[in-house]
């Protein structure tokens, strides 16, 4: 029997999903998740994105995998990896489909759907997929970093202020000792005189001018942020950071009086994209990491929360995490 391999985008809004009607073939009028098949040497992520660009000329971001349907039509064998998605930008153009609709659980049954797909929204209506709860990342996601410019007031080269910055975040203990709350601020700085003692005046100049790193307030962000808390949901910080830094960062920082609840490693001990820290949030404040989405700069920690059950999503400018909260408001 002919296998043929498909994707399917589950684009959740608060607790909707997203659904289509299928405007030809002998399936019209079922309904089904948007997606389509995977092209030779396409990863299934990529085939989403392309699918969904082309059927509904919107970009996605694809999260991570939340069911894989089998199935035997009368002449082929399906295969569907279905990943949970949000939106980022487009108008959700109706290119293929002759209808769509955002179903809450209870909406489900009200249509007919296509036999592959029923199997997945029996699975939707068992385990539910309503997010809940909002979690961010605290660098370049809800604060600007402008470490090079800070670095330039201090009196190097623009060169130079890449090669200082880079080396000393890069030092091991950066992330192991100091961002983990196991030494404190005079304890890194002792091991910055060892490990950079040509740059070591830089590194303290940094860390006595550390409120410069901070860059532009991202006050649309942080708005969008109070409108989602008002409209219910929950608001949480997972974040590597030290003691000293995250306090001179967030001091005064809006968005501090939405949160719910934070994870910062130098309490937790822990650092992303360790499995304990994401554990340590779920037990901490009791979440289901499924009912969570996790917004991060660095793909290894969004790979991180994918492993753990917590969907995630890669931000990688200011303008898409603007959309994509713009998205989940309306």
């Amino acid at each position: 029997m002919k296998r043929i391999k498909v994707v399917a985008a589950l684009i959740r809004k608060g607790d909707k999903v997203f659904a289509t009607a299928r405007g030809y073939g002998a399936w019209k009028g079922s309904w089904e998740f948007p997606g389509g098949k995977v092209e030779e040497g396409e990863s299934p992520e990529q085939a989403l994105s392309r699918e969904i660009r082309e059927e509904l000329n919107t970009e996605i971001s694809v999260g991570k995998l939340c069911k894989t349907i089998e199935y035997d039509y009368p002449d082929f064998h399906l295969r569907m990896d279905c990943f949970w998605c949000s939106l980022i930008s487009g108008p959700l153009d109706l290119k293929e489909a002759e209808a769509s609709r955002w179903f809450m659980k209870e909406e489900l049954d009200q249509v007919s759907w296509l036999p592959a797909d029923r199997i997945l929204v029996d699975h939707l209506k068992e385990e539910g997929y309503a997010i809940k709860n909002l979690v961010f990342d605290v660098g370049d996601v809800l604060l600007e970093y402008r470490w090079r410019e800070m670095l330039e007031e201090s009196g190097l080269s623009p060169k130079e202020c890449d090669r200082v910055g880079r080396k000393m975040f890069s030092a091991p203990f950066w992330t192991e000792k100091f961002d983990r709350g196991i030494w404190n601020l005079d304890r890194t700085l002792e091991e910055y005189d060892r490990f950079m003692p040509e740059d070591s005046q830089y590194v303290h100049w940094f860390m006595d001018n550390a409120i410069l790193m901070r860059g532009k307030n991202r006050s649309e962000i942080w708005d969008k942020i109070h409108q989602l808390k008002e409209k219910g949901y929950k608001i949480y910080l997972l974040s590597n950071y030290s003691e000293y830094l995250f306090q001179i960062h967030t001091q005064d920082m809006p968005f501090m009086e939405d949160l719910d609840g934070r994870v910062v490693s130098y309490e937790a001990k822990y650092v992303k994209p360790e499995a304990e820290i994401y554990a340590y949030l779920r037990d901490k404040y009791q979440l289901k990491l499924e009912e969570s989405l996790f917004f991060d700069d660095r793909p290894e920690n969004v790979k991180g929360a994918h492993a753990c059950g917590m969907d995630a999503i890669h931000v990688r400018s200011r303008k898409m995490l603007d959309d994509l909260l713009a998205h989940l408001l309306f």
